[in-house]
């Protein structure tokens, strides 16, 4: 299926579950002004009304989170990102690509509340991102409903006094990204590399 079409099709499908559970209140007023009036009625009308909602507030999200892990991000971010960091190879952009889609994807379950941004080389990449405005608010309308503004400063080095963190790893199949609280460092197939990428930040 082309790309752009499943992107399309993503958001059509996100918009008409969006619409029908703003349209559930307005159906369940309507049935209990037009049937009838007894208690037992209406009470039943706000229950199923509200099993309803809520049913398809699972389905957007649930839809909402395939959009992030499956939609396409736009082809030009890996060219930026080795225009700003030289030493990423074509993979280590690609998986750099991933981490900023485990961004999204936490910035959507925490409720779209602050998320912190993982890394450096990922806030780049998000950056780079929100300078193709149209793509970036289709893309934030369908996967968060509302934009998510770029906070600078969000992946900070530890101060003189503090220890950092240990890595977080998160699988990414026959590869994975370890994100540091100041840089990605991509562990790459060492049959083939032999070595790490990315020294850690002093």
């Amino acid at each position: 299926m082309d790309l752009d079409f499943l992107h399309l099709n993503f958001r059509r499908r996100i918009g008409a579950l969006v619409w029908a559970r703003r349209a559930v209140p307005l159906v369940a007023l309507a049935a209990v002004f037009l049937g009838s009036r007894r208690w037992g009625s209406v009470v039943a009308v706000i229950v199923v009304a509200l099993l309803f909602s809520a049913v398809l507030k699972f389905l957007e999200t649930s839809l909402r989170r395939q959009f992030i892990r499956e939609a396409r991000l736009p082809s030009f971010l890996i060219g930026k990102l080795r225009e700003a960091h030289p030493q990423l190879s074509r993979r280590d952009a690609e998986l750099v690509l991933r981490g900023l889609r485990q961004f999204f994807m936490s910035h959507l379950r925490s409720d779209r509340k602050f998320v912190a941004m993982p890394s450096k080389v990922v806030d780049t990449a998000w950056h780079e991102f929100i300078l193709h405005t149209q793509g970036y608010q289709n893309w934030c309308k369908a996967a968060f409903g509302a934009m998510l503004h770029h906070s600078p400063a969000e992946a900070p080095g530890p101060g003189p006094q503090e220890r950092p963190p240990a890595p977080h790893y998160r699988p990414l199949g026959p590869h994975h990204v370890v994100l540091f609280p100041s840089e990605v460092r991509c562990q790459l197939d060492r049959h083939q590399l032999g070595h790490d990428r990315f020294p850690h930040a002093a």
